[in-house]
């Protein structure tokens, strides 16, 4: 059930628009059900794995209070599971809520577009040559906790700051290239930089 209108903060909103998927175009696969192979389960497949990929099924059906209720028990038993922890994440913010509206077991790490990230991108960059992918960046937001965040919306931040240089590709924007501006001397385009030695000198 969705929070009153009057009640949601922006960044629930904004959550709760990003967030919604539209449902797929087959039906959500049951415990027992016959799978792809054409011969049906003999018992149930009630294990993690499957509990779990039942959970993303109902998620991506559009049914993300399904997949609360099928995932809950999933993590009482792994508490500290990070890829349960996703799940479950991102059924609240399908259905408008926030992490805190959730009994965690073990509170989950959620990283979202704000100074601190961007500082900690800026050193990672620092020690790049050539910069690198968004999709690089992406991922190692991801170490830190869940990104609350898509790519575009990283990619929009990094081109309102200052410190990085941006240049988009023609395709998605995980494939825009990303590096650091610096002086103007060094110029503001990532480079290979080649050391031209003596033929006759030994290189070493």
């Amino acid at each position: 059930m969705s929070l009153p209108e009057s009640s949601r903060s922006p960044v629930v909103e904004r959550r709760a628009r990003r967030r919604h998927r539209p449902a797929i175009s087959y039906p959500a696969p049951i415990p027992g059900a016959v799978p792809v192979c054409g011969a049906p389960d003999p018992e149930p497949r009630t294990g993690p794995a499957a509990l779990r990929e039942l959970g993303r099924a109902y998620l991506w059906s559009g049914e993300p209070q399904a997949a609360l209720e099928i995932l809950a028990p999933l993590h009482r038993e792994r508490p500290a599971d990070r890829e349960v922890q996703s799940l479950i994440l991102e059924s609240l913010f399908a259905l408008g809520k926030s992490e805190d509206d959730y009994p965690w077991v073990v509170p989950p790490e959620v990283v979202r577009i704000g100074r601190e990230l961007l500082d900690r991108l800026a050193g990672l960059l620092a020690a790049q040559v050539s910069g690198c992918t968004l999709l690089d960046l992406c991922l190692a937001a991801a170490e830190h906790g869940h990104p609350d965040f898509s790519a575009e919306e990283l990619l929009e931040a990094l081109e309102g700051d200052e410190r990085f240089a941006v240049r988009r590709s023609g395709f998605a924007p995980e494939c825009a290239l990303i590096w650091l501006r610096r002086t103007a001397e060094e110029g503001n385009c990532p480079r290979l930089t080649v050391r031209v030695v003596d033929e006759d000198s030994p290189i070493g």
